[in-house]
């Protein structure tokens, strides 16, 4: 190490390469870290305009409204009592839901951000289509008919109940909602 510091001091060429080959691996650093953060950003602001240009879709607030029916009442419709209204809204919900999950996990949406968007609503969609969901697997010989949705579900829910016990910890309400958590 002294003989190679010896020539750096004696030999101003060498100093001067040393010294170039160091800024340019540390802008190199730079660069990569910057592009990195910039992807991130990307990901992020195309998740929120995905997820805002959706929410004008008439169909998609109109299957929404129709799902939504059924919390409360005596729960999911059975698989053989569906109507052709539910069966719609299923196709919709599932089709958009599922589309959600497959992008968030080869990472072409910010994670995060979708599951404090849409995580509640994507669970209870699919709670309440999955008896429907499971039948229409067997009819349609499609044993992976909005499977990465139902694995998005799955593997999301402690996230989700650790951001929504952080979230109400943090932000405590009055009435309903902080008697609920």
């Amino acid at each position: 190490m002294g003989a190679l510091l010896d020539e750096l001091v004696s030999k101003p060429q060498t100093l001067l390469t040393a010294l170039s080959i160091c800024s340019t691996l540390m802008l190199g650093a730079i660069g990569i870290f910057w592009n990195v953060a910039q992807r991130k950003r990307d990901i992020k602001k195309a998740t929120f305009d995905m997820l805002l240009r959706h929410i004008d879709i008439p169909d998609y607030m109109k299957a929404l409204r129709r799902i939504s029916k059924h919390v409360g009442n005596a729960g999911p419709p059975l698989p053989d009592a569906v109507d052709e209204e539910f069966k719609e809204s299923v196709i919709v919900l599932m089709a958009h839901y599922n589309n959600l999950a497959v992008a968030a996990s080869h990472r072409m949406l910010d994670a995060q951000v979708l599951l404090v968007s849409r995580y509640g609503s994507m669970k209870l969609a699919w709670d309440i289509c999955a008896p429907y969901v499971a039948t229409r697997r067997v009819q349609l010989g499609r044993p992976l008919l909005y499977a990465e949705l139902e694995d998005y579900v799955r593997a999301n829910a402690a996230r989700y109940q650790a951001y929504k016990s952080r979230e109400l910890s943090r932000r405590p309400r009055s009435g309903g909602m902080a008697e609920a958590a």
